[in-house]
Protein backbone atom coordinates (compact mmCIF):
# COMPACT_ATOMS: atom_id res chain seq x y z
CA UNK A 1 0.00 0.00 0.00
CA UNK A 2 1.35 3.73 -0.82
CA UNK A 3 2.27 5.52 2.39
CA UNK A 4 2.85 9.02 2.30
CA UNK A 5 4.34 11.24 5.36
CA UNK A 6 6.27 14.80 5.47
CA UNK A 7 7.11 17.60 7.87
CA UNK A 8 7.56 21.11 7.15
CA UNK A 9 10.56 23.81 7.94
CA UNK A 10 9.09 25.60 10.70
CA UNK A 11 5.97 25.70 12.72
CA UNK A 12 4.88 29.54 12.92
CA UNK A 13 4.39 31.65 9.88
CA UNK A 14 4.05 34.80 9.49
CA UNK A 15 1.96 36.47 6.03
CA UNK A 16 4.54 36.94 3.44
CA UNK A 17 6.80 34.29 4.89
CA UNK A 18 7.21 30.98 2.75
CA UNK A 19 7.19 27.38 4.64
CA UNK A 20 8.56 24.64 3.04
CA UNK A 21 7.83 21.02 3.25
CA UNK A 22 9.77 17.74 2.70
CA UNK A 23 7.49 14.66 1.76
CA UNK A 24 8.64 10.59 1.14
CA UNK A 25 6.84 7.94 -0.02
CA UNK A 26 6.41 4.65 0.20
CA UNK A 27 5.77 2.30 -2.72
CA UNK A 28 3.91 5.00 -4.75
CA UNK A 29 5.39 7.66 -7.40
CA UNK A 30 2.92 10.66 -6.63
CA UNK A 31 0.26 11.58 -4.35
CA UNK A 32 -2.25 14.72 -3.80
CA UNK A 33 -1.71 17.90 -1.51
CA UNK A 34 -4.40 20.70 -0.14
CA UNK A 35 -3.82 23.48 2.16
CA UNK A 36 -6.64 22.81 4.99
CA UNK A 37 -7.64 25.65 7.33
CA UNK A 38 -8.53 23.15 10.62
CA UNK A 39 -11.32 24.41 12.37
CA UNK A 40 -13.67 22.42 15.07
CA UNK A 41 -11.20 19.58 15.89
CA UNK A 42 -13.21 16.52 16.49
CA UNK A 43 -13.83 16.47 19.89
CA UNK A 44 -16.17 13.65 20.48
CA UNK A 45 -19.50 12.93 19.67
CA UNK A 46 -21.04 15.46 20.87
CA UNK A 47 -19.16 18.08 19.94
CA UNK A 48 -19.34 20.36 16.77
CA UNK A 49 -17.97 18.17 13.86
CA UNK A 50 -14.74 18.61 12.55
CA UNK A 51 -14.76 21.26 9.39
CA UNK A 52 -11.73 21.18 7.70
CA UNK A 53 -12.17 24.49 5.31
CA UNK A 54 -9.78 23.82 1.74
CA UNK A 55 -7.31 27.64 0.78
CA UNK A 56 -6.55 27.85 -2.43
CA UNK A 57 -2.99 27.70 -3.08
CA UNK A 58 -0.09 27.07 -5.75
CA UNK A 59 1.03 24.05 -4.45
CA UNK A 60 -2.44 22.54 -4.21
CA UNK A 61 -2.67 19.45 -6.74
CA UNK A 62 -0.49 16.44 -7.39
CA UNK A 63 2.98 16.08 -6.86
CA UNK A 64 5.72 13.10 -8.23
CA UNK A 65 6.59 10.87 -4.96
CA UNK A 66 10.16 9.81 -3.39
CA UNK A 67 11.29 7.99 -0.91
CA UNK A 68 13.63 10.03 1.39
CA UNK A 69 15.49 7.58 3.86
CA UNK A 70 15.54 9.12 7.59
CA UNK A 71 19.42 8.71 8.94
CA UNK A 72 18.80 8.22 12.10
CA UNK A 73 21.63 7.17 14.55
CA UNK A 74 23.93 9.50 16.62
CA UNK A 75 27.61 9.92 16.10
CA UNK A 76 30.70 12.22 16.76
CA UNK A 77 33.16 13.00 13.45
CA UNK A 78 36.35 14.60 13.36
CA UNK A 79 37.21 15.80 9.62
CA UNK A 80 39.83 13.82 7.81
CA UNK A 81 43.37 15.10 8.85
CA UNK A 82 47.04 14.00 7.83
CA UNK A 83 47.73 13.67 11.49
CA UNK A 84 44.19 10.80 11.64
CA UNK A 85 46.45 8.82 9.23
CA UNK A 86 49.74 8.05 10.73
CA UNK A 87 52.71 6.24 8.95
CA UNK A 88 53.55 3.74 10.83
CA UNK A 89 52.66 2.04 14.16
CA UNK A 90 49.24 3.47 16.26
CA UNK A 91 47.47 2.76 19.36
CA UNK A 92 44.10 3.73 20.24
CA UNK A 93 41.89 4.03 24.00
CA UNK A 94 39.18 5.00 25.16
CA UNK A 95 36.34 4.16 27.93
CA UNK A 96 33.35 2.79 26.97
CA UNK A 97 29.98 1.73 28.45
CA UNK A 98 27.70 -0.35 26.30
CA UNK A 99 23.90 -0.30 26.92
CA UNK A 100 23.15 -2.88 23.95
CA UNK A 101 26.53 -5.15 23.93
CA UNK A 102 24.16 -7.93 21.81
CA UNK A 103 22.28 -5.91 19.45
CA UNK A 104 24.63 -6.26 16.71
CA UNK A 105 28.11 -4.99 15.62
CA UNK A 106 28.23 -1.35 16.82
CA UNK A 107 31.30 1.06 15.57
CA UNK A 108 33.22 2.49 18.75
CA UNK A 109 36.60 4.26 17.83
CA UNK A 110 38.09 4.68 14.44
CA UNK A 111 38.62 5.62 10.68
CA UNK A 112 36.98 2.42 9.58
CA UNK A 113 34.88 2.91 6.28
CA UNK A 114 32.60 -0.17 6.18
CA UNK A 115 32.11 0.72 1.84
CA UNK A 116 35.92 0.74 1.37
CA UNK A 117 36.95 -1.48 3.91
CA UNK A 118 39.83 0.81 4.98
CA UNK A 119 41.36 2.41 7.57
CA UNK A 120 41.29 0.98 11.51
CA UNK A 121 38.01 0.47 13.67
CA UNK A 122 37.76 -0.54 17.38
CA UNK A 123 34.17 -1.76 17.82
CA UNK A 124 31.72 -4.71 19.35
CA UNK A 125 31.73 -7.49 17.37
CA UNK A 126 28.22 -9.07 16.42
CA UNK A 127 28.73 -12.05 18.91
CA UNK A 128 29.09 -9.27 21.64
CA UNK A 129 32.73 -9.27 22.17
CA UNK A 130 35.44 -6.57 21.34
CA UNK A 131 37.18 -6.38 18.36
CA UNK A 132 39.96 -4.33 16.46
CA UNK A 133 40.01 -4.31 13.10
CA UNK A 134 42.52 -2.72 10.08
CA UNK A 135 41.72 -3.03 5.97
CA UNK A 136 43.48 -2.36 2.81
CA UNK A 137 41.20 -0.97 1.00
CA UNK A 138 41.98 -4.43 -1.56
CA UNK A 139 39.64 -6.69 -0.26
CA UNK A 140 42.20 -7.42 2.72
CA UNK A 141 41.29 -7.19 6.24
CA UNK A 142 42.51 -8.28 9.63
CA UNK A 143 40.98 -8.37 12.94
CA UNK A 144 41.66 -9.33 16.38
CA UNK A 145 38.88 -10.27 19.22
CA UNK A 146 39.10 -10.81 23.10
CA UNK A 147 36.59 -13.33 22.61
CA UNK A 148 35.04 -12.20 25.76
CA UNK A 149 31.65 -10.60 25.45
CA UNK A 150 31.38 -7.64 26.91
CA UNK A 151 28.18 -6.88 29.88
CA UNK A 152 25.55 -4.04 29.09
CA UNK A 153 25.85 -1.08 31.85
CA UNK A 154 29.40 -1.17 32.93
CA UNK A 155 32.55 0.77 32.19
CA UNK A 156 35.11 -0.70 30.57
CA UNK A 157 39.14 0.31 29.43
CA UNK A 158 39.36 -0.45 26.41
CA UNK A 159 42.88 -0.02 23.89
CA UNK A 160 44.36 -1.27 20.85
CA UNK A 161 47.05 -1.13 18.79
CA UNK A 162 48.86 -1.88 15.31
CA UNK A 163 52.78 -2.46 15.06
CA UNK A 164 53.74 -1.46 11.89
CA UNK A 165 57.53 -3.30 12.47
CA UNK A 166 56.11 -6.36 13.25
CA UNK A 167 52.37 -6.46 11.85
CA UNK A 168 51.09 -7.52 15.44
CA UNK A 169 47.35 -6.27 16.09
CA UNK A 170 46.83 -6.26 19.90
CA UNK A 171 43.55 -5.59 21.80
CA UNK A 172 42.86 -5.39 25.34
CA UNK A 173 39.90 -4.71 27.50
CA UNK A 174 39.43 -3.74 31.22
CA UNK A 175 36.43 -3.50 33.59
CA UNK A 176 36.50 -0.19 35.54
CA UNK A 177 36.45 -1.47 39.20
CA UNK A 178 33.25 -0.57 40.61
CA UNK A 179 31.57 -1.95 43.56
CA UNK A 180 29.42 -4.80 41.43
CA UNK A 181 29.65 -8.22 41.61
CA UNK A 182 31.46 -9.62 39.04
CA UNK A 183 34.61 -12.19 37.75
CA UNK A 184 35.66 -10.10 34.77
CA UNK A 185 39.01 -9.05 34.31
CA UNK A 186 41.76 -7.65 31.86
CA UNK A 187 41.60 -9.46 28.74
CA UNK A 188 44.79 -9.04 26.15
CA UNK A 189 44.78 -10.67 22.95
CA UNK A 190 47.20 -10.59 19.85
CA UNK A 191 47.17 -11.35 16.43
CA UNK A 192 49.73 -10.87 13.51
CA UNK A 193 49.07 -9.45 9.68
CA UNK A 194 50.90 -8.93 6.64
CA UNK A 195 48.91 -6.21 5.49
CA UNK A 196 48.92 -2.47 6.22
CA UNK A 197 46.09 -0.79 6.52
CA UNK A 198 45.12 1.68 4.31
CA UNK A 199 44.71 5.42 6.49
CA UNK A 200 42.24 8.50 6.23
CA UNK A 201 39.15 9.63 5.94
CA UNK A 202 37.08 10.96 8.75
CA UNK A 203 37.82 9.22 12.77
CA UNK A 204 34.02 9.14 13.56
CA UNK A 205 32.69 7.50 17.36
CA UNK A 206 29.86 5.64 18.04
CA UNK A 207 28.91 4.80 14.30
CA UNK A 208 31.44 3.75 11.44
CA UNK A 209 31.58 5.85 7.68
CA UNK A 210 29.96 4.08 5.08
CA UNK A 211 30.81 6.21 1.83
CA UNK A 212 28.81 8.69 0.11
CA UNK A 213 24.76 8.59 1.12
CA UNK A 214 22.32 7.16 -0.97
CA UNK A 215 20.01 9.62 0.23
CA UNK A 216 19.90 12.18 3.56
CA UNK A 217 23.04 12.75 5.58
CA UNK A 218 23.68 13.93 9.15
CA UNK A 219 27.16 15.03 8.19
CA UNK A 220 29.09 15.30 5.11
CA UNK A 221 27.07 13.76 2.82
CA UNK A 222 28.16 10.50 4.02
CA UNK A 223 26.23 7.64 5.17
CA UNK A 224 26.64 6.03 8.36
CA UNK A 225 26.25 2.29 10.25
CA UNK A 226 26.80 0.03 12.73
CA UNK A 227 25.48 2.80 15.63
CA UNK A 228 26.74 2.56 19.19
CA UNK A 229 24.64 2.45 21.84
CA UNK A 230 26.03 3.56 25.08
CA UNK A 231 28.67 6.18 26.57
CA UNK A 232 31.89 7.05 25.21
CA UNK A 233 34.62 8.63 27.03
CA UNK A 234 38.19 10.19 26.89
CA UNK A 235 39.17 8.73 23.39
CA UNK A 236 42.56 8.81 22.81
CA UNK A 237 44.73 8.11 19.74
CA UNK A 238 48.64 8.72 19.44
CA UNK A 239 51.61 7.16 16.90
CA UNK A 240 53.59 3.75 17.99
CA UNK A 241 52.11 0.83 19.68
CA UNK A 242 52.57 1.75 23.13
CA UNK A 243 52.74 -1.12 25.64
CA UNK A 244 50.44 -1.10 29.05
CA UNK A 245 52.49 2.27 30.71
CA UNK A 246 52.32 3.86 27.92
CA UNK A 247 48.72 3.30 27.23
CA UNK A 248 47.99 4.31 30.69
CA UNK A 249 50.08 7.23 30.77
CA UNK A 250 47.94 8.20 27.42
CA UNK A 251 44.88 7.73 29.07
CA UNK A 252 46.01 9.58 32.38
CA UNK A 253 48.19 12.23 31.13
CA UNK A 254 47.76 12.73 27.31
CA UNK A 255 48.87 16.24 27.27
CA UNK A 256 52.34 14.61 28.36
CA UNK A 257 52.72 11.56 25.11
CA UNK A 258 55.39 13.22 22.97
CA UNK A 259 53.44 10.67 20.05
CA UNK A 260 49.98 12.17 20.79
CA UNK A 261 47.73 12.81 17.43
CA UNK A 262 44.14 13.27 19.44
CA UNK A 263 42.97 13.21 22.87
CA UNK A 264 39.50 14.51 23.25
CA UNK A 265 37.74 15.55 26.19
CA UNK A 266 33.45 15.61 25.78
CA UNK A 267 33.44 17.29 29.10
CA UNK A 268 34.58 20.85 26.72
CA UNK A 269 31.55 22.75 25.83
CA UNK A 270 28.86 20.57 26.80
CA UNK A 271 25.56 22.60 25.71
CA UNK A 272 27.13 23.24 21.90
CA UNK A 273 27.41 20.72 19.09
CA UNK A 274 31.52 20.32 19.35
CA UNK A 275 33.83 17.94 20.58
CA UNK A 276 36.85 19.31 21.48
CA UNK A 277 40.60 17.87 21.15
CA UNK A 278 43.04 19.01 23.48
CA UNK A 279 46.56 17.62 21.74
CA UNK A 280 48.49 19.23 19.64
CA UNK A 281 46.56 18.69 16.52
CA UNK A 282 43.45 20.73 17.46
CA UNK A 283 41.62 17.69 15.74
CA UNK A 284 37.83 19.77 16.94
CA UNK A 285 34.73 17.86 15.67
CA UNK A 286 31.06 17.70 15.94
CA UNK A 287 28.39 15.37 17.13
CA UNK A 288 25.55 14.72 14.39
CA UNK A 289 22.15 13.59 15.48
CA UNK A 290 21.93 14.93 19.02
CA UNK A 291 23.78 12.57 21.18
CA UNK A 292 23.34 12.79 25.00
CA UNK A 293 25.82 14.92 26.61
CA UNK A 294 26.88 16.34 30.53
CA UNK A 295 25.78 12.29 31.36
CA UNK A 296 28.42 10.56 33.98
CA UNK A 297 31.43 9.63 33.14
CA UNK A 298 33.98 6.49 34.19
CA UNK A 299 35.26 8.33 36.81
CA UNK A 300 32.13 9.95 38.51
CA UNK A 301 31.98 9.24 42.05
CA UNK A 302 28.46 10.17 43.05
CA UNK A 303 29.41 13.74 45.05
CA UNK A 304 28.03 16.10 42.30
CA UNK A 305 24.91 15.18 40.40
CA UNK A 306 24.95 18.70 38.53
CA UNK A 307 27.51 18.72 35.43
CA UNK A 308 28.05 22.37 35.41
CA UNK A 309 29.80 21.58 39.07
CA UNK A 310 31.96 18.62 38.28
CA UNK A 311 32.71 18.70 34.31
CA UNK A 312 35.53 16.11 34.79
CA UNK A 313 33.67 13.53 36.16
CA UNK A 314 30.72 14.57 33.19
CA UNK A 315 33.10 14.10 30.39
CA UNK A 316 31.14 11.09 28.76
CA UNK A 317 28.82 11.19 25.85
CA UNK A 318 25.91 8.91 25.64
CA UNK A 319 24.85 7.81 22.18
CA UNK A 320 21.95 5.70 20.89
CA UNK A 321 21.08 4.03 17.37
CA UNK A 322 17.72 5.74 17.19
CA UNK A 323 18.79 9.50 17.65
CA UNK A 324 17.46 12.15 15.66
CA UNK A 325 17.57 15.73 15.21
CA UNK A 326 16.64 16.17 11.44
CA UNK A 327 15.66 14.27 9.00
CA UNK A 328 17.42 16.08 6.25
CA UNK A 329 14.93 15.49 3.50
CA UNK A 330 14.73 17.87 0.51
CA UNK A 331 11.88 20.01 -0.10
CA UNK A 332 9.05 18.91 -2.04
CA UNK A 333 6.80 21.89 -2.36
CA UNK A 334 6.54 25.52 -0.11
CA UNK A 335 3.39 27.68 0.39
CA UNK A 336 4.24 31.86 0.51
CA UNK A 337 1.61 33.07 3.17
CA UNK A 338 -1.15 35.26 1.83
CA UNK A 339 -1.45 38.34 3.46
CA UNK A 340 -4.87 38.03 2.83
CA UNK A 341 -4.86 34.39 5.01
CA UNK A 342 -6.19 34.51 7.84
CA UNK A 343 -4.76 33.67 11.36
CA UNK A 344 -5.00 30.31 12.94
CA UNK A 345 -4.12 26.31 12.61
CA UNK A 346 -3.81 25.31 9.00
CA UNK A 347 -2.12 21.91 7.27
CA UNK A 348 -1.04 20.22 4.47
CA UNK A 349 -3.09 17.18 4.03
CA UNK A 350 -1.41 14.55 1.57
CA UNK A 351 -3.04 11.82 0.36
CA UNK A 352 -1.44 8.75 -1.63
CA UNK A 353 -4.08 6.30 -2.55
CA UNK A 354 -5.97 5.39 0.50
CA UNK A 355 -3.58 6.95 3.17
CA UNK A 356 -3.26 10.19 4.33
CA UNK A 357 -0.77 12.22 6.78
CA UNK A 358 -1.77 15.93 8.07
CA UNK A 359 1.43 18.34 8.51
CA UNK A 360 0.08 21.17 10.48
CA UNK A 361 1.57 24.74 10.97
CA UNK A 362 0.31 27.66 12.53
CA UNK A 363 -0.50 31.24 10.74
CA UNK A 364 0.37 34.04 13.02
CA UNK A 365 -0.88 37.58 12.93
CA UNK A 366 0.94 40.33 10.67
CA UNK A 367 3.81 41.32 11.85
CA UNK A 368 3.70 44.28 13.56
CA UNK A 369 0.57 43.67 14.86
CA UNK A 370 -0.87 42.00 18.30
CA UNK A 371 -4.24 40.66 17.36
CA UNK A 372 -5.49 37.75 14.75
CA UNK A 373 -7.33 38.65 11.83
Amino acid sequence: MTQVMGYCDRWSIAPGETVRFMVSCLDGNQYQTQIIRLKQPDAGPLATRFAPEPVDAPCNGTHPGRYQSIPAGSLAVVAAHPALAPSGSFTLATYVYPTTPNKGRQALMGTWCESTQTGFGLEIDADGTLLFRVGDGQGQTARVSTRTKLNARRWYFVAASFDAATGTLALGQEPVTGNGFHDERLVVTTATTSLRPALGGPLTFAAWNNGPANGPSCWGGLGFTCHFNGRVDSPRLAAGALDRPGIDALAATPLACSSLIGAWDFGRDIPSEAIRDLGPNRLDGVIANQPTRGVPGWNWDGSETKWVHATAQYGAIHFHDDDLIDACWESDFSFTIPNTLRSGIYAAHLVAESFDFWVPFFVRPPRGTAHST
